[in-house]
């Protein structure tokens, strides 16, 4: 007789807050009701909507913007009030539940949260990229981003603010000091600004290159593309130099012939391989199967939810201006759930 802590069932996750799905139970979102799916269970996983995490990255900015933060206590207290850590955090604990959910019990997953294009892309592209080493090389992260991100309809002209903001933001990077990068950072953050405009932009695709970010730190062998593959990729996302991120959808580019009317921003990366190569990738065999039950797969990756660290890059910081913290500010999304889904209840993650 199989035992109910072994027993596999269908994994049922909702992205969002608990408290968020029932709020728009009275708009027709709402959420299952598990009476009507056997062998099933269901998994919210706490992930804050856009507006939360626009409003978060404002707040990085300001304390960037205003203060000193390297021997300043409020603005570093500010730095970390903004949670833009924790809710890094938050969707590495989701994704390390359900890798270690489909690792370990073997668990089938249908994931969504309110419209399908923003926390359900991050957590599903997150997941793959932990469970195929593919995904961790750069042809492999193409093929993820056209597939999940582009080809099921992330709304990048929209998110990002394409056509709400005058400022042009053109790539300089190689040529920048400390205070030339951060000055670069605001007008790309200057999307988020508060305006009429702004209620559908957030940084959603940037956040989640941040977690990949995490990733690449967390495990340095495991990793094809580099850091500056992730930044340089944060710039173009914004640039709208090349055609891959323009628009809503695959209709609208089909409609404005983007693939013969611009670029491909992948031709560009393919083109400078070198410049955004790990030199520390120890290359695997993506054609070994994984063991079933077996955790210990060399080829799989679980985020380390404890050990997330602002992008000081990005923000054209130092390492210690950003990530010093001797006063110990809570910077961490919550508590794991445990592998097997036993558990009731946690600060990241709540099962049904």
């Amino acid at each position: 007789m199989t035992s109910k802590r072994n027993r596999k069932f269908n994994l049922i996750v909702d992205c969002r807050p608990l408290s968020n799905a029932v709020a728009q139970t009275a708009l027709g979102a709402g959420t299952e009701i598990m009476d009507n799916y056997d062998d099933c269970k269901k998994i919210f996983l706490n992930i804050d909507n856009i507006h939360v995490i626009r409003d978060s990255l404002n707040k990085v900015r300001e304390v960037l913007k205003n203060g000193d933060i390297t021997t300043n206590l409020y603005n570093k207290e500010l730095l970390y009030k903004s949670n833009w850590l924790k809710h890094i955090s938050t969707i590495l604990t989701g994704v390390d539940i359900l890798v270690k959910s489909m690792v370990l019990n073997n668990n089938h997953l249908l994931i969504h949260c309110s419209d399908g294009w923003d926390r359900t892309t991050q957590i599903s592209s997150l997941v793959q990229i932990c469970l195929d080493p593919y995904y961790r090389t750069i042809d492999g992260f193409v093929i993820l981003i056209e597939k999940e991100w582009l080809s099921f309809g992330h709304r990048f002209n929209e998110r990002c603010g394409h056509l709400q903001n005058e400022t042009k933001f053109h790539d300089n990077i190689e040529n920048l000091n400390s205070n030339q990068a951060t000055q670069a950072f605001r007008q790309v953050t200057n999307h988020f600004k508060h305006k009429k405009s702004v209620k559908f932009v957030s940084p959603i695709f940037q956040q989640f290159l941040d977690c990949i970010y995490q990733l690449i730190r967390q495990y340095p062998n495991k990793f094809e593309y580099n850091e500056r593959f992730l930044r340089r990729l944060v710039y173009h996302l914004y640039s709208c130099q090349y055609g891959t991120f323009l628009f809503d959808c695959e209709r609208e580019r089909k409609e404005h012939d983007v693939e013969t009317k611009t670029r491909s921003v992948w031709d560009y990366f393919k083109s400078r391989k070198i410049e955004f190569s790990n030199p520390n990738y120890i290359k695997e065999d993506v054609n070994v199967k994984v063991n079933d039950n077996d955790g210990d797969d060399d080829q799989i990756i679980y985020p380390k939810v404890k050990d997330v660290k602002f992008w000081f890059q990005l923000f054209g910081k130092s390492d210690g201006e950003l990530n010093y913290n001797p006063y110990g500010f809570e910077n961490s999304g919550g508590e794991y759930v445990d592998s097997n889904l036993d558990s009731s209840s946690s600060n990241s993650a709540i099962v049904y």
